[in-house]
């Protein structure tokens, strides 16, 4: 794709941006891998030069439906040669490789995401202390012990000023709603969901199928992981009822607009949840242009905020996308204000007041 085009969009949006005197936020950021292909500990802390407008083969093929079947053969059939990739992109990381890529994509703050136990929070949080950077937290909901849980977020709390929840339904293996786990697991998410009511914490859910290798760094134990445990059925049935939803009184954000590698959208269920719950949000990370239109003629753009899924993802093709999915197109918002909503006039705005 042409890097041209891309930098000529980011001047477009750094005007409307600039004339607006408004923060853009990339909402959906993993500075180290939790794919288990990469071991935190053998990440090097050194600055390497990176081409952030050149687009892997996701971005070219605009992560489409050839893409997203595509990506599950070549994850089954080639893990050696996808995780070299992922290693590549993760050997060198650093406040700095980050820092630059928001600098050169006009973002001025990156919520950091670790994904308990394939990336502790304590290890972006010692990594990551630069003002521009949010954290999340994370638990491992298999084994953390159910009365260590509220001390634990106090924990994150005190040492990090975590701003949220990230959990993850297929990389952690568990269903989003209590009642359709084990009884042990059940409570433990109706702590955690309780827990991060009490405080005001936000809560960010993976939405979508998950692809991986079954090779794992030696220095994970053998994890039992799900691919399917995040799609959008599993937290809610089709008229909208869930356990999640509408329970708890915090903004609750389903990632990947709820169908990262899913190739037939379930757009009635996003409608439903949408006119049902005023809290829940959609998070723009790593969803193609076509998709990406689709949910804002279905959902105000306030209800959707923008996500990258760096590094795995360019954050410039992922604003791009962004761009040709709201651009001579026909919808009840302007363009320019669709594009200050989702980049920066979403509830993370009033958090940042708060800091």
């Amino acid at each position: 794709m042409d890097k041209e085009k891309i930098k000529k969009v980011l001047l477009e949006i750094k005007r409307i941006k600039e004339k607006n005197n408004i923060q853009f936020i990339d909402t959906h950021i993993h500075p180290y891998d939790v794919m288990g292909a990469i071991h935190y500990s053998n990440i090097k802390n050194e600055i390497k030069e990176r081409n952030y407008f050149k687009g892997g083969i996701l971005e070219k093929l605009k992560y489409n439906k050839l893409e997203k079947v595509g990506s599950r053969i070549f994850f089954k059939f080639f893990p050696k040669l996808t995780n070299k990739i992922i290693k590549k992109t993760y050997n060198y990381v650093n406040q700095e490789t980050i820092l630059k890529e928001l600098d050169i994509n006009i973002i001025d703050r990156g919520v950091l995401l670790p994904v308990e136990p394939w990336l502790p929070t304590d290890v972006i949080g010692k990594n990551f202390s630069n003002d521009k950077f949010m954290l999340l937290g994370s638990l491992d909901v298999n084994s953390i012990d159910i009365k260590d849980i509220e001390n634990k977020i106090d924990k994150y709390i005190t040492e990090y000023k975590i701003v949220g929840l990230k959990l993850h339904p297929n990389l952690q293996n568990f269903k989003p709603q209590p009642s359709h786990n084990s009884s042990q697991v059940s409570e433990k998410l109706k702590v955690i969901y309780s827990v991060a009511e009490k405080n005001k914490l936000y809560l960010l859910f993976h939405g979508g199928i998950s692809n991986y290798t079954n090779i794992i760094d030696l220095k994970y134990n053998y994890i039992i992981r799900s691919r399917t445990n995040a799609l959008l059925k599993n937290f809610c049935d089709e008229n909208g009822k869930s356990e999640i939803f509408g329970k708890y009184n915090i903004p609750i954000v389903i990632a990947h607009l709820g169908h990262y590698g899913v190739a037939n959208p379930n757009y009635n269920l996003v409608k439903v949840i949408n006119q049902r719950f005023d809290n829940v949000y959609f998070d723009t990370a790593g969803v193609s242009p076509s998709l990406l239109k689709n949910i804002i003629r279905l959902i105000s753009s306030k209800k959707i905020i923008f996500g990258s899924d760096a590094l795995y993802n360019k954050v410039s093709y992922n604003i791009y996308f962004l761009y040709l999915a709201v651009k001579d197109s026909r919808f009840d918002e302007r363009t320019e204000n669709i594009l200050l909503n989702i980049l920066g006039h979403n509830y993370l705005s009033k958090i940042l007041k708060k800091l």
